[in-house]
C-alpha cells in the first residue's frame, strides 16, 4: 500500500520492500553468537517469540507453546533462542516454559543479549532478554523465526527469514 501510495504522489518508482537497519554493534554480537553455535555442531538455529503486544486473545497458551518447542527440539543438532519477552507477563510465560523443559532434561541458558560467553555445549535453548533491536538482530541470524502475529513475525519478514506466523482463534 505504501508503494502504491508513494508512486501515486510522486510518480512511478520501483517497488520498495520493507527494510529493518540495525547497529552495527548489535549486527557484530549476533554474528558472533551464530558463530559460537556453529562451534557447537548446531546446525539448525530458529528464534521463537511468543509476544503477542499485551493482546493475550492472540496466544494459545503455555500448553501449545511448550509442545511446540518440544517438537522443535526433537530435531537433533538444533537449537531454540527464545526471546524472553516485553513486560512482566510474557517474562513469566517464558520462565514457565523454561521450568518445563528443564524438566524434561533439555539444557537452557538464560542469559542478556551478548553475553555469550559461558555458553555450554550441551545448550539446546538460549532464552534471551534483549530489547527490540536486539531480538531483531537475533531474528537475522535464524534459519527461521515462528511467533504469533505481532511485531516480531513482521521483523522476520523484513529480514527475509522465513516464518511461521501462529493465529488464535
Amino acid at each position: 500500500l505504501i508503494n502504491k501510495w508513494v508512486d501515486y504522489t510522486f510518480g512511478r518508482s520501483e517497488f520498495c520492500r520493507p527494510t529493518i537497519w540495525l547497529a552495527e554493534d548489535i549486527k557484530s554480537e549476533a554474528r558472533c553468537l551464530r558463530t559460537i553455535i556453529k562451534s557447537m555442531g548446531i546446525k539448525h538455529l530458529t528464534t521463537v517469540n511468543f509476544g503477542v503486544g499485551g493482546n493475550t486473545r492472540k496466544r494459545l497458551g503455555n500448553h501449545f507453546e511448550y509442545k511446540l518447542m518440544r517438537h522443535l527440539l526433537a530435531e537433533s543438532h538444533t537449537m531454540l533462542i527464545l526471546d524472553k519477552g516485553y513486560g512482566h507477563k510474557e517474562q513469566l510465560g517464558c520462565s514457565e516454559l523454561i521450568r518445563e523443559l528443564v524438566a524434561d532434561g533439555f539444557t537452557v541458558q538464560e542469559t542478556l543479549f551478548g553475553r555469550w560467553d559461558h555458553l555450554a555445549d550441551n545448550t539446546r535453548v538460549l532464552a534471551v532478554e534483549g530489547n527490540i533491536g536486539q531480538t531483531a538482530a537475533m531474528i537475522g541470524i535464524s534459519d527461521d523465526f515462528i511467533g504469533y502475529d505481532s511485531a516480531c513475525q513482521h521483523i522476520a519478514a523484513a529480514l527475509r527469514v522465513p516464518g511461521v506466523t501462529v493465529f488464535a482463534g
